[in-house]
């Protein structure tokens, strides 16, 4: 109990006494629920009896949006009864929650379709996209056509909101769009892009989550906006330091790592590949917020968003599996960096599997013989 009451402490002081708590009602109101929700949270991990859950059936409380102009993208494959009926009821939790928001659903040919009389109840624009096909790396091309043609379907401005979600995910907190708004507003940035803790390394270099995004139309159009794999690749080398950087050499295999330092040359940011750097990018182009301020859910995974240590694992594989906390966000923020970490540590984080690490040799390879 004593363990309880501490975690909870700290965080009404996180969050309440912190510089997000401006004089905005809708904010106060959304802190107040998540407020609620941490309880829970910590409750649950303690093994307390009770957890409180948002019933889509019974909303008390729906986000008040300052602007019509916002936008929710669901992208992804519909691949099975379930997964449609997972995202039938995020479109339902969606419309309920935010009333305000347009819902943009981006998936492919093959997958399950919604009927016409579901798409028109709840108003939502379908995107259709004909499968690209697997690719290197983790099927990176479906998720860039994908989003950028749910993206271009928007009837939106460069100011507009847009949430860019997945259809394996979703975000079930009535007042999660108030956060959002509230955060856009607070923090402007240079371009800043807006990610999720879950998904986004602690320790890997350049790797926002390209899960769970949120910003201005513009700023996400202009992360997405790539024409393929293979310029994300040579764009890996216009970094300052890219060419002999062994983090920059594996990166190629990240995701991640391709779309976010993509992004970093549009605005023309000279990207060094160091931690330094690193945690400069974090603090003016990016912005990570905790994953239960807006209730995060993880549809097709038994764990949550906060349970992405396993029980068993041990030492470096511990840190490596460590996402970056919004509180370690708001550090840097705000000028206290995070203490640097050995290289290894860094290159580990990338999380790059035996089987890509043959295909990123034989790139070398074939490149250099060029």
């Amino acid at each position: 109990m004593h363990n309880f009451a501490r975690r909870l402490s700290q965080f009404y002081f996180r969050v309440f006494l912190s510089p997000l708590n401006v004089s905005n009602r809708r904010l106060n109101r959304s802190l107040n629920e998540l407020l609620l929700r941490e309880i829970a949270r910590i409750s649950d991990k303690n093994g307390f009896i009770f957890r409180a859950k948002f019933d889509p059936k019974k909303r008390l409380l729906v986000s008040e949006s300052s602007t019509s102009d916002v936008f929710i993208l669901i992208q992804g494959p519909i691949s099975d009864l379930k997964a449609l009926e997972d995202v039938k009821e995020t479109i339902r939790t969606y419309t309920a929650n935010y009333p305000a928001a347009k819902v943009v659903l981006s998936t492919w040919d093959n997958s399950l379709a919604l009927t016409d009389n579901f798409i028109n109840e709840h108003g939502v624009t379908v995107v259709i996209t004909k499968d690209p096909g697997p690719s290197w790396p983790n099927n990176l091309k479906r998720q860039m056509v994908s989003t950028q043609n749910g993206l271009r379907a928007m009837d939106a401005r460069a100011s507009s909101i847009v949430i860019k979600t997945r259809t394996d995910q979703r975000i079930n907190n009535p007042l999660g769009l108030n956060f959002i708004e509230s955060m856009i507003q607070q923090f402007p940035g240079q371009g800043r892009i807006w990610a999720t803790d879950y998904g986004t390394g602690r320790y890997r270099l350049y790797g926002l989550s390209d899960q769970m995004q949120f910003g201005l139309y513009c700023h996400l159009s202009n992360f997405w906006n790539t024409a393929s794999i293979e310029e994300l690749h040579e764009n890996i080398f216009l970094g300052k330091n890219s060419k002999g950087s062994d983090i920059a050499r594996m990166s190629i295999a990240v995701h991640e790592i391709l779309l976010t330092s993509n992004y970093l040359n549009t605005l023309k940011h000279p990207i060094l590949w160091t931690w330094e750097d690193h945690l400069f990018c974090l603090k003016n182009f990016f912005g990570i917020i905790d994953s239960t301020f807006i209730g995060l859910e993880l549809l097709s995974r038994n764990r949550t968003p906060i349970d992405h240590v396993i029980p068993g694992m041990l030492g470096q594989q511990i840190e490596i599996e460590h996402h970056l906390a919004f509180e370690e966000w708001m550090s840097v923020l705000f000028g206290k960096n995070l203490p640097t970490p050995e290289k290894s540590l860094l290159i580990h984080a990338l999380k790059v599997p035996m089987s890509d690490q043959i295909l990123v040799q034989s790139f070398w390879e074939k490149r250099n013989n060029m």
